[in-house]
């Protein structure tokens, strides 16, 4: 299952690269993972208005993360959430 849902957002992305003409790299890994990357090839790399205006496309396309990938980012965010708590409760 996990294999189709990054082959389903890497359809969308190809979606929006196509209609700007415009394509990042794409790399899957672990059959679930996917990383994308801009830059405009033609001048070595660099970045230009297009990668910017395809970024901004990508950022506002749905993605589905694993609900383990969920509760992992949220351990991680939840003792700085509290330490920020109690810090305003001393206030």
């Amino acid at each position: 299952m996990l294999a189709s849902v990054a082959m389903d957002y890497v359809n969308l992305v190809a979606g929006v690269a196509e209609e700007e003409k415009h394509h990042p790299d794409i790399y899957i890994t672990d059959y679930r993972n996917v990383r994308l990357v801009l830059s405009t090839h033609a001048i070595g790399g660099r970045l230009t208005l297009p990668d910017f205006v395809v970024a901004a496309k990508l950022d506002a396309l749905p993605v589905q993360c694993s609900p383990k990938w969920l509760e992992l980012q949220q351990a991680k965010h939840q003792p700085h959430q509290k330490k920020q708590d109690t810090e305003q409760t001393k206030e």
